[in-house]
């Protein structure tokens, strides 16, 4: 009964800051219609907090000692709720500018090579290293540095965040690499030959400690390299590579963050690669200083065990399989990398990755040359973002958002149709929401393919 009067406080805030983030809400679909199919979404979470203010204030009236104890879970589903769209989403949103909106159309594009045709909307903020948020996986928030508007450098690496949508998405991805991973350390326990009871229980102490390794988490970020690079070919294993190079850290290390080790991935995405990208002369530079750096560092048994290379060939192989089964109308980056002076010319017609694959043959084999060769390749990936920009907008300013039976932000778009946001806030442990290496519990919240509306 202690807690009464805290309940009491956190009702009247959780009221008032739902109707602060409605009107914020209003205004952004005003000024950014584009953004409908997320702010309609955000809309649902704030009818969701509403709900759960109606019940604290039900537990609060009852005023029982044994009801006030179960308001707690309810306070926690409140706190995520309104931090969702006043933390999460509401900045990103209010800090778009020229830059965030010519990464979104880099992004669009990425996406179309992906084959993500469900995706419906992507928030781009340049503030921060390569993140990515997928509360919604159709509508990811997706962070980079703020150099992308002006450079090439590092802009592979988008397509590793927007994998992570994919991989949230779809829950047969984790499950499958997952199985793999079991059947590979129960076909090693199988292999163990005679040994003392000390000895083997050593060794299962090994095995267990490695199988463990490979978490969700983990998985996810092997999938997302293997995606990036299948999509945006050796430009993402040269940027991801040399990015790691220009840190001293040891590439065996089994980190304790959600990463697995850097050889590890630099493994999987030269594995990821088309046969004929891994002889082309920018590859096999960047991987020779990988060996060098490499080579500088002992192997030690954890990671031989953990990252045995059979295990990383089966893990690329079983994600190349769930890549085309999730998304079957990706396109793999397969044609060669440009030679000669062909290698200098923009085309009017080139896709992103050409682009991004020119850049990175240009600055690594002849880096003198590049910093005149960017401005134009900038304003070839600007048209190609305008272009990809308008085209999804246009489709998104068709349908009518409802909220509580009310038409509350007026015409915005749900294509493919999805007007249902299923609810599973229900415990505190069925998701989590990462930005960065920065993670808190959250509950997940879906968008359900639905022809219902909101307001039934």
């Amino acid at each position: 009964m202690q807690r009464l009067p805290f309940l009491t406080a956190v009702a009247a805030d959780g009221q008032a800051q739902v109707e602060w983030l409605r009107d914020q809400l209003r205004q952004i679909h005003v000024a950014m219609p584009e953004h409908g199919a997320l702010v309609s979404a955000l809309n649902h979470c704030l009818d969701i907090a509403r709900a759960r203010i109606d019940s604290l204030e039900l537990i609060i009236a009852a005023a029982h000692p044994e009801l006030v104890p179960r308001a707690m879970p309810v306070v926690h589903q409140l706190e995520y709720l309104t931090g969702t769209v006043g933390v999460t989403f509401l900045p990103a949103l209010r800090g778009e500018g020229d830059g965030e909106r010519f990464v979104r159309g880099v992004l669009f594009a990425a996406a179309r090579a992906a084959g993500m045709t469900w995706l419906r909307d992507i928030v781009a903020k340049l503030d921060r290293p390569h993140a990515a948020i997928v509360t919604f996986p159709e509508m990811p928030i997706v962070y980079a540095p703020p150099r992308h508007q002006v450079a090439l450098a590092d802009m592979p690496g988008l397509y590793h965040e927007l994998a992570h949508a994919v991989f949230a998405r779809d829950q047969a991805i984790g499950a499958a690499l997952r199985a793999s991973v079991r059947a590979h350390f129960a076909e090693h326990r199988r292999r163990g030959g005679t040994l003392t009871a000390e000895k083997r229980s050593a060794r299962e102490r090994d095995i267990a400690r490695a199988d463990a390794y490979w978490d969700d988490e983990r998985l996810a970020e092997l999938f997302c390299d293997i995606f990036a690079t299948a999509i945006c070919g050796p430009a993402h294993y040269v940027s991801f590579v040399e990015l790691r190079l220009r840190h001293n850290r040891d590439p065996y290390a089994l980190e304790s963050s959600e990463h697995p080790p850097l050889s590890a991935r630099v493994s999987s995405c030269f594995q990821a690669l088309a046969i004929h990208h891994r002889k082309e002369p920018v590859v096999r530079a960047m991987a020779d200083a990988w060996k060098a750096h490499g080579d500088v560092h002992a192997i030690g048994h954890d990671y031989r065990l953990a990252c045995d290379s059979s295990l990383i060939d089966e893990l690329v192989r079983v994600a190349r399989i769930e890549l085309s089964r999730t998304l079957p109308d990706h396109v793999m980056f397969s044609e060669p990398l440009r030679t000669d002076s062909a290698l200098f010319e923009i085309d009017d017609q080139a896709s992103l990755e050409t682009i991004l694959n020119q850049a990175a043959t240009i600055q690594f084999l002849y880096p003198r040359q590049y910093s005149a060769w960017e401005p134009g390749a900038l304003e070839r990936l600007r048209e190609i973002a305008t272009l990809e920009s308008n085209a999804r907008d246009t489709r998104l300013l068709s349908a009518t958002f409802y909220s509580g039976g009310q038409n509350v932000v007026g015409p915005v778009t749900f294509e493919p149709r999805t007007d249902r946001i299923r609810r599973r806030i229900d415990s505190p442990d069925c998701g989590r929401l990462r930005i960065g290496k920065v993670s808190c519990a959250c509950w997940r919240l879906e968008i359900g393919q639905s022809n219902e509306s909101l307001a039934n």
